[in-house]
């Protein structure tokens, strides 16, 4: 069959020319010299028109083949129009019967074409759950796992840029599957690192209320809720897990470091979302004073306090979660900490700089108070130039 044979086709289809359809096949030759887009163009029509009978002379001939292993990939081929009829909701019910029919001829529905099945391709593609089922129901292994750990659950979750609420609903099917939540891929990440990290609300809910463990850790070392907080900095993820668990305050990631910590260092800025994460994890545990490890140095979440800004530290102090006496191993109080940050030759952390110190010494914090090496917070701050204006308030103290 050529591609002007299929453009007849489609045509005799569109004005319901049965005898004229019938002439054609029978002329035709059973050799395939179309284009994929012409015979997409055709099975659409004849879709359209409920010409099932001419789509089966297709599967006869070889069109549309029964082997998957024919094809090298789903995309362009005949299958676009098989997944996307371009129907009506009356029209859909005898296009299923006769699509059920076809998928359990395939050998083997879960051959894989270009390294996706036919399900998955149709997961991708936004192929409507009415047909997934169908797929399903034809011998599709919804319990599959691909050469990366990873199921359809996960897929599922890891998908973007479609509707919300079709992935709510495929992820509630899935789970009535009984596909488990907490199964990971060779990179360790499940299904809720995945919903974590698209940031699907309604997605998390439902594995939670599965089941699904947000203690679970990647091959980072990194839990969903490390997602939530160090790489989306979004506080209603992570307020949304905290209903679920608590975090491991004291585990630390492949780098050596822990929870808090990470986020003190990544925390890009003092708005009020980052403000309401810090918060949330003081609230639930995580100890300011904890060290772990960052390129083989210790450094506690004082040591990442320091760095942030005035309203960041503030914040902290005043909220209780951080005593105005400590000390570390070495004596250093928070104005020492503070006084010994690296503002690399910037104008407006030198001046961020000073409003701390102010901050600090006006609730009680002495600034006379030596370290173990005899030192006082002005001696750190003397060390650069552009901390001048510190230190001339300091020394009068």
């Amino acid at each position: 069959m050529t591609n002007n044979e299929l453009r007849a086709l489609a045509e005799c289809s569109r004005k319901g020319d049965v005898t004229a359809i019938e002439q054609i096949i029978a002329s035709a030759s059973g050799k395939a010299e179309f284009q994929d887009y012409e015979l997409n163009s055709a099975v659409s029509q004849l879709i359209r028109s409920r010409h099932y009978g001419v789509l089966d002379k297709f599967i006869d001939k070889g069109f549309i083949s029964k082997d998957l292993y024919d094809y090298d990939r789903f995309s362009s081929t005949v299958f676009h129009a098989l997944l996307k009829p371009q129907i009506s909701t009356d029209q859909l019910a005898s296009y299923l019967v006769w699509f059920k029919g076809y998928l359990e001829q395939i050998d083997d529905i879960n051959e894989e074409v270009g390294g996706t099945t036919l399900f998955e391709y149709a997961l991708q593609e936004n192929v409507s759950i009415t047909l997934l089922k169908v797929i399903a129901e034809a011998g599709a292994d919804v319990q599959r796992m691909d050469q990366y750990g990873q199921t359809l659950l996960f897929k599922v979750c890891s998908l973007r840029m479609q509707p919300v609420d079709r992935i709510v609903e495929l992820v509630d099917w899935l789970l009535s599957e009984g596909i488990d939540p907490n199964v990971s891929n060779v990179e360790q990440k499940t299904a809720l690192h995945m919903a974590v990290d698209t940031i699907k609300m309604e997605v998390v809910v439902k594995l939670m209320d599965a089941g699904a463990d947000p203690g679970l850790k990647d091959w980072h070392g990194e839990s969903a809720f490390h997602y939530a907080v160090t790489r989306q900095f979004n506080p209603d993820l992570l307020e949304l897990l905290l209903n679920y668990g608590v975090p491991d305050f004291h585990g630390v990631n492949k780098q050596g470091e822990n929870l808090l910590n990470a986020f003190l260092r990544m925390m890009p800025s003092d708005s009020e979302a980052n403000l309401r994460i810090l918060n949330l994890l003081l609230e639930q545990g995580a100890d300011p004073t904890a060290a772990s490890l960052w390129y083989q140095k210790e450094k506690t979440g004082v040591d990442w306090l320091s760095e942030r800004s005035a309203a960041t530290l503030q914040e902290v102090m005043e909220r209780g979660y951080l005593d105005l006496n400590y000390l570390d191993n070495e004596g250093n109080t928070i104005l020492h900490k503070v006084c010994q940050v690296d503002i690399n030759y910037d104008e407006s952390k030198a001046r961020d700089l000073y409003k701390k110190v102010k901050y600090l010494v006006g609730e009680g914090i002495d600034p006379q108070v030596e370290n173990i090496k005899d030192k006082k917070a002005v001696d750190y701050a003397m060390e650069d130039n552009l901390k001048v204006k510190t230190v001339e308030w300091l020394l009068k103290q």
